[in-house]
């Protein structure tokens, strides 16, 4: 019996030496997860810092490019309208050689402009004069196509009574040739008396 306790006694000394070597390895797995969760936390935070410095320095870099732009469009907006061309101070600019600088021609002059609206005003009169000839042709030709038809149809009138006139005169001539015929039968009856009626 005394084996017995002693073996009971051991194996209770050993259940609780591997219940302290648990708790142990539980109390080194617990530090070495708060170990990393405090690692990680810490990674983070310094992942986070980073990316604020690197949006803070974007923000930077964009408000430097907005700045140069707007000093840019500020230049350039101030350069356009103070400059001789928009201002409209000469009409065109010559340049050494005599020649119009192709950039910096606006317009005319008042005497070239009046000069055009001369030549427009000419070609005007002159188209219209063109179209008064025309339309004087145009009646002249009218009138000498109607002066043809009326004699046209004057000389196939004339045609027409000469056509009539003759066959009227064929008329009276066969009538006249008929009622000759008629008197000469009448007078060769009477002096043949070669036609005897009998009816």
């Amino acid at each position: 019996m005394r084996e017995n306790e002693e073996r009971n006694a051991a194996l209770k000394e050993e259940d609780r030496a591997h219940d302290q070597q648990v708790l142990l390895a539980n109390q080194y797995r617990q530090m070495c997860e708060m170990a990393a969760l405090e690692e990680a936390r810490h990674d983070k935070r310094n992942e986070t810092d980073h990316n604020h410095q690197a949006a803070r320095e974007r923000r930077e870099k964009t408000q430097i490019q907005q700045e140069r732009e707007a000093k840019d469009t500020f230049k350039h907006v101030t350069g356009v309208v103070t400059s001789d061309r928009m201002r409209e101070v000469h009409d065109y600019k010559l340049g050494l050689d005599g020649r119009l600088i192709r950039d910096e021609y606006k317009r005319f002059t008042e005497e070239q402009e009046q000069d055009v609206h001369n030549q427009r005003a000419l070609q005007v009169l002159e188209r219209k004069d063109q179209l008064r000839a025309q339309a004087e042709e145009e009646a002249a030709h009218a009138a000498r196509t109607l002066a043809a038809t009326a004699v046209m149809g004057a000389i196939e009138e004339g045609k027409k009574k000469q056509i009539m006139d003759r066959r009227q005169q064929m008329v009276e001539h066969n009538k006249a040739m008929a009622q000759a015929k008629r008197e000469n039968d009448a007078v060769e009856r009477v002096t043949y008396k070669s036609f005897s009626p009998q009816c």
